[in-house]
Order: C-alpha cells, then structure tokens, then sequence
C-alpha cells in the first residue's frame, strides 16, 4: 500500500475518534434556527371584519331630535352639542325657509333662531282651523326656571303665514313653585282641548290654582288668534307667568 494513502486513512480516523470522544463527554449540540409557523385558521376563513364608521354629526354639530311634515313643509327640532336648548327649523315644500316668529304679544317678528324651547318640548300637528291650507302647530312641555322660581309649563299654537310662524295661544299649563326663602309657593294645573263651538274653531282651558275649585275658560277664534271674552285668563297670566 502507498505510504501517503496510509497516512491519509490514520489522519481520518484521529478525526472520527476526537468527535466521538467529544460528544461522550455531554457536549450540547447545537439548537437549530426556530422557525416562525402562522396558525392555521379554524375551519373556512372568514373576511376581515369591517370596523363599523362613526355617524358623521352635522356641520354645526346639532342633533335632530324631532321631525314633522305636514302637507306643504317639514318642521324639525334641533339640539345644540352643549346647551340645554331645543330650535326650530321650518322649510316650505319648495324650499323657502320660515325664518321669522311673530309672537302672541310682540310688536315686530323676530328671527326663527333667535327663539329657543326646552328639551321637554314636544311639537305635534293640529287641523283645527277649517280654510287652512297646512296644519297648526302646537307646542306643550314644561321648563325648570332659574333663581328658584320653580317649574313652567305651556301649550303654544301656531300658524304658518308667508314667511313667518305666527303664535295664536299661549297658555301656562303647569306652575309649580316651591316654599323657600324667595317668591311664595305656587300650584297651577290646567289642559286644553282643542275643539268647537258655535261652528268656529276653540280652545277649551280647564284650570285649577291652588286649592281652589276647576274653571273652565274658553279662548275662541277671532279670525287671527285665539282670545279669552271673559278676560279671567290676563288675571291668570299676570300672577303665574313670571
């Protein structure tokens, strides 16, 4: 046999006793590389559930807390983001908007957004005025007042006219003030029934104040708003409405 041959073979086989001397005295081996295995989904694979989008508020951030239509327009209430306050917005059919109010006893209209109701304000639609073109709108609820004068409540009527909304009632319903250290108690109840008589259009008032026994007053239509012949309510009126 060659003797480089020989040599060769002896080197090797040093080689193959050095590595199995080593790993007979507890030498680790070497961990292999961890691999990264993605978790097999459970059963079909379903699409990415989409994230539901936020209602998107208003420009000027109100809420529209009430609509109504009637036959020629669509009155809506609105609440402002941070105010306790409720407005109204009128708009035609043909989209003219009812911007002015003329109240019951003011002189001169007023701009619609310059009059504000409370949030217990509810509107609703009355046919009570037979030749109307439109329905009446009628506004009841009641508002706690400042400075300890208590709880009010109304029953508004009104009317669309051209470009104005104009008042023809306004009635207290309900005032309720406590004893304290300020003004004296007060307590009135009252309701209001729209109705008839004599073939015209009426508000029929049942009020009781304090303890003393139900009246009944009758406000009739003169053609532009309702009115009180008696004049028992102005009595009413100027003692209750603060």
């Amino acid at each position: 046999m060659n003797k480089k041959l020989i040599g060769s073979v002896v080197a090797l086989a040093a080689v193959v006793v050095v590595l199995a001397a080593t790993r007979r005295h507890g030498d680790a081996p070497v961990a292999p590389t961890p691999r990264v295995v993605a978790e097999a989904p459970v059963g079909p694979k379903a699409p990415a559930a989409a994230t539901p989008a936020a209602e998107e508020p208003s420009a000027d951030g109100m809420e529209v807390t009430q609509t109504l239509k009637g036959k020629d327009f669509e009155l809506q209430v609105t609440a402002p983001p941070i105010e306790t306050v409720r407005y109204l917005s009128i708009t035609m059919k043909n989209g003219q908007p009812i911007d002015k109010v003329q109240s019951l006893h003011g002189s001169e209209a007023s701009p619609i957004s310059d009059n504000t109701f409370a949030p217990d304000h509810t509107f609703s639609l009355k046919s009570l005025i037979p030749g109307d073109a439109r329905e009446q709108i009628v506004c009841k609820g009641t508002e706690m007042l400042m400075r300890g004068e208590g709880m009010l409540g109304h029953y508004m009527m009104y009317r669309i006219e051209g470009d104005t909304l104009r008042e023809l009632a306004q009635l207290i319903i309900e005032r309720d003030r406590e004893d304290g250290n300020g003004p004296p108690p007060q307590k009135l109840k009252a309701t209001v029934e729209e109705a008839t008589r004599d073939g015209q259009p009426a508000l029929i008032y049942r009020v009781k104040v304090e303890k003393q026994p139900e009246r009944t007053i009758v406000f009739r239509w003169n053609g532009k708003v309702f009115e009180d012949p008696s004049g028992e309510y102005a009595k009413i009126e100027s003692e209750y409405n603060p």
